[in-house]
Parts: structure tokens; C-alpha cells; sequence
């Protein structure tokens, strides 16, 4: 796990999110995302601020959570029976501000924003995303390494009839664009430089 993209994400929020899961782990997130940190101990507020190497001047800026209210709704067991394969989409959107990931799920499509991939990019055999679901039906997302669960997700919740107005024009000019018979030569000859 890639304790820089963390921190990253921890410093954009300015909000610490931990809760201990064994001796020697502890998920460690923003509240958006929390990631599995193995090998370490539950560290307090001040240890992650000074590992995060966060200035003092701006240590007041920082809020902290443990609150369990959080994980408590997220069932953190490798693997469970009711989850479904989550799998990217060849491309990601700019939407509201957001980059994200379009996730094609059985729910449909779900978009979690980009960053939050970022912290997963050391793992050696790569990852898989999975949908699950909270006790109140509420989607949220898992990676896992192999077999093993290595970080939350929540969903960024911009599909609506705007993101779809705007989607679907996408599609109409993407569909005008296919009719008026331009191939997929051109496509690539502008994907890899003209000559």
C-alpha cells in the first residue's frame, strides 16, 4: 500500500479516518476510502501527523475519527457471499470537478473518483474491485489483493439526470460521429500521432 497517496488524500480532506483491525494492522483513510495498513501497529494522531510530516502550524486544521459507526456498516471479511465483480470501464470521466473511474456492476453504473485508486498501485499481483452493499442497502466498493480485502470506496453519487443528459449527448455524438463513416483507422492513427 502506498502510504504517500494516502497521506495525499488525507492532507486534501485534512481528516484522519483509523480503526484498529489487528495488532499489527489498522485501516487508515479519509472517510471516503480506507486502506489496510499491515505490519504497523494502530498509531495515535500525533505519531500519523509527524509520519505525514504535517507542518505544526497546520496540525489544528486536522480532525480525527475512530468512530466505529463507520466500519460498523462495511463488512470487513476477505469475502463474502453477497458481492459481485466491479469492472472498470476503458476510460474515466470529468464531471463536477471529479476525475472518476466508471464502474460497470451489477447495480448498474457506479463511479468512484480516481484518486482513490492511486493508494493501490503497489500491489504486486494488482487488484480487483468488488460491489457490496451496507445493511441499509447503500453500495460501497472493495479492492482486493488475490483473496484479500485492502481498502474501501465509497461511490461518488453524480449520476443523475444531468450526468445522463450529459452522458447521452456523448452518445449521440459519438453515434453521429460512427455513421458519418469515420473508422477506427483514424481513431488509432490519432491515438498513436499522425504521419
Amino acid at each position: 500500500m502506498k502510504l504517500k497517496a494516502i497521506a495525499k488524500l488525507i492532507k486534501n480532506n485534512k481528516y484522519i479516518y483509523t480503526v484498529e483491525e489487528t495488532e499489527k494492522s489498522f485501516w487508515l483513510g479519509n472517510g471516503t476510502a480506507i486502506y489496510l495498513v499491515d505490519g504497523l501497529p494502530l498509531m495515535t494522531n500525533e505519531q500519523l501527523l509527524i509520519m505525514f510530516e504535517i507542518p505544526e502550524k497546520d496540525k489544528p486544521k486536522y480532525h480525527f475519527s475512530n468512530n466505529l459507526k463507520f466500519t460498523s456498516q462495511i463488512e470487513r471479511k476477505d469475502c463474502i457471499q453477497a458481492e459481485s465483480i466491479a469492472l472498470m470501464l476503458n476510460m474515466t470521466l470529468q464531471y463536477s470537478g471529479y476525475t472518476l473511474v466508471p464502474l460497470r456492476t451489477e447495480a448498474g453504473l457506479i463511479c468512484i473518483e480516481e484518486q482513490y485508486l492511486k493508494p493501490l498501485a503497489s500491489l504486486e499481483q494488482g487488484y480487483e474491485l468488488y460491489l457490496r452493499y451496507t445493511d441499509e442497502n447503500k453500495p460501497y466498493i472493495v479492492a482486493k489483493d488475490g483473496m484479500f480485502m485492502k481498502a474501501v470506496i465509497l461511490p461518488c453519487n453524480v449520476v443523475d439526470k444531468f450526468f445522463c443528459a450529459g452522458v447521452g449527448e456523448i452518445l449521440n455524438l459519438s453515434t453521429l460521429t460512427a455513421e458519418n463513416g469515420n473508422s477506427s483507422n483514424e481513431a488509432e492513427s490519432f491515438l498513436h500521432g499522425r504521419e
